[in-house]
């Protein structure tokens, strides 16, 4: 129809040209016009009287005016009079508004939408007016990740009451999520992970990039993409995830050496995506160390009891723990020697339930069930203290806050963990005093607190497997109340707190540790790292143990290095080395610190 009708226009101007031809213009008329000022309108119009016709200036003039954007249309005609042509312009006003009514909006609010719009109640509608705003809307949402249809055609002036514009809004919304590149894994796995982004949710380019990276962080995959394509509307999406999957699976024999059990034959299986569920299940048994003696521990962990992202883990062990080992490549007089070495043999269970509260917090409660058998090192009487068996129940809970941008190399975001534990201990008489400790039974509280922060100043990852250099830092301090048995304290030093000491090179009732990492990207996998920690654990009941000096004020101690990260299928392989006030020392282990 509308084709049609300009059809007609241009038939009738080619006419009218053919007729006037030649003539001069008389006079220039504008008509229907109620709001706009005939000035303005005249303002934008080229044909003056006195000129000669031209049928272009119709066309322009026309366009002109419909630039000016109050008209729904603009009819020019000519007349015939003695004195020439007189050209008239028939124009066709928008109302002025009574009322904007906008539609379909869930993410903001009309109020909030009406802002940003030029287009209001008690203003004439103007259509260049109302394209702006659209476009301002479509910004708005964009601005949130959001995505936002505008259809012109549904855009217009209500039928019933022509002062009315209604503005419908079409939010984009996922039709359908897809996964590819599964081999192993379930598609349930990486569904499951995606809290905002599932079919009929609002399709949001933040929350898209939250929840690959929630997937991502189940350290299932080496790499993780996504793309969006059209659905069957212009206002639905189809998002496929590409997904890689990483090696989980590790069967292996041999020996390893690490600070804490020196040489050691181990046989393990250790899977993290058990059946393709991304379950953890992982059995290892060792033997040797300085006790020679053989160990056990299996370790299970269900990420999904639920649909609310209930989480279990169990542990089961039957292991030697060594305390005070000496270095790699060093000795040190104040570690204990083979005659005199210190380790506890534990067997027993911890049990681990954990729910999110939030996005980024979640709550953990265990129960710990332990025995604790001491060896019979040679101390001296007054260091009997060392030789407490026993047994240990315990009920821990923990509060978490995780903002990091991926959990196992973090390059943005926090870490926040306080934590608390009430435990009775059942300690045996032994055959000998106990000078400073206790025998029988006792209770005893502990409380926590880790604080991580991470900066890049490259900024934030623009894809999750970016490389980049990280400023690291963390505050870690506790406190114990109670009756402590001698291994329940808080142990600092050695690989997984302060570099450059023995293990477990201080103890006591309470500890607190500062530790700063720089860390460099030098290769696919490898990073180089410079560490400086400073940190102490100090008071309570229990003293000197042979040169292992004890204190009971806080005497901060400062250890300082360099060190590499190789990153393997179970994890970063670490190698530091580091240099304290009580020599230098060298220490291995798997995983990052912080």
């Amino acid at each position: 129809m509308k084709t049609l009708r300009i059809l007609v226009f241009c038939i009738a101007l080619w006419a009218i040209a053919g007729a006037v031809q030649a003539q001069r213009i008389a006079e220039v008329v504008v008509r229907g016009n109620v709001n706009v000022p005939q000035e303005a309108i005249l303002a934008k119009i080229s044909a003056k009287p006195g000129m000669d016709f031209d049928q272009n200036l119709l066309l322009k003039d026309r366009a002109a005016l419909r630039d000016m954007g109050f008209f729904s249309d603009v009819i020019p005609r000519t007349e015939n009079t003695p004195q020439g042509v007189r050209i008239v312009y028939e124009v066709q006003e928008y109302p002025r508004l009574s009322e904007v009514r906008v539609t379909g909006n869930t993410v903001f609010p009309t109020d909030e939408i009406l802002k940003v719009m030029r287009t209001k109640p008690g203003n004439l509608l103007n259509h260049n007016d109302l394209a702006a705003d659209i476009e301002a809307i479509t910004r708005m949402y964009m601005q949130k990740g959001y995505l936002v249809n505008v259809d012109p055609e549904t855009v217009g002036l209500d039928r019933e009451n022509p002062t009315i514009l209604n503005l419908p809004l079409k939010e984009v919304t996922v039709e359908a999520v897809k996964v590819s590149g599964l081999r192993k894994t379930r598609e349930r796995v990486v569904l499951r992970e995606m809290r905002y982004i599932r079919p009929g949710s609002l399709y949001n380019l933040e929350q898209i990039q939250r929840d690959l990276q929630r997937v991502y962080n189940t350290e299932l995959f080496e790499d993780i993409s996504y793309k969006a394509e059209l659905g069957s509307d212009l206002s639905k999406v189809i998002i496929t995830v590409n997904v890689v999957e990483r090696r989980t699976g590790l069967f292996s024999v041999g020996a390893s050496y690490n600070n804490r059990q020196q040489l050691v034959g181990f046989l393990e299986m250790y899977e993290t995506n058990f059946r393709g569920m991304g379950q953890t299940l992982g059995v290892r048994l060792e033997r040797g160390g300085p006790a020679n003696t053989n160990s056990y521990e299996i370790n299970f962990t269900e990420p999904w009891l639920d649909r609310r992202n209930t989480s279990l883990s169990l542990s089961l062990f039957d292991k030697t723990l060594y305390r005070f080992s000496r270095g790699l490549f060093t000795t040190d007089p104040g570690t204990i020697g083979d005659e005199d070495r210190y380790d506890e043999r534990r067997r027993g269970g911890i049990v681990t339930l954990s729910r999110p509260l939030s996005e980024s917090t979640r709550a953990y409660v265990s129960l710990r069930s332990e025995s604790v058998r001491t060896n019979n090192p040679a101390v001296l009487p007054t260091e009997v203290f060392i030789k407490q068996d026993g047994t240990v129940s315990a009920l821990s809970l923990r509060l978490t806050h995780n903002t990091r941008d991926v959990d196992f190399d973090p390059a943005t975001g926090s870490f926040d963990s306080i934590s608390f534990e009430t435990a009775l201990a059942d300690l045996k008489d032994i055959g000998t005093a106990i000078s400073g400790g206790f025998v029988g039974k006792g209770s005893f509280n502990k409380v926590s607190i880790d604080l991580r922060r991470y900066f890049s100043p490259q900024g934030r990852r623009r894809a999750l497997a970016d490389k980049r250099h990280v400023f690291a830092f963390r505050l870690y301090a506790g406190r114990a109340f109670g009756k402590l048995p001698f291994f329940e304290q808080f142990f600092l030093g050695g690989a997984e707190s302060l570099r450059g000491y023995p293990e477990d090179r201080f103890w006591g009732e309470n500890v607190a540790l500062f530790s700063v990492e720089y860390r460099a990207p030098l290769a696919q996998n490898l990073v180089g790292v410079l560490f400086v920690d400073a940190g102490d654990a100090w008071g309570g009941r229990y003293g000197t143990i042979n040169d292992f000096t004890q204190h009971s004020n806080f005497k901060p101690q400062v250890g300082a290095g360099i060190g590499i990260r190789v990153r393997t299928p179970i994890g970063p392989l670490r190698l530091d080395y580091g240099f304290g006030s009580e020599g230098a020392r060298t220490h291995f282990s798997i995983g990052n610190v912080f």
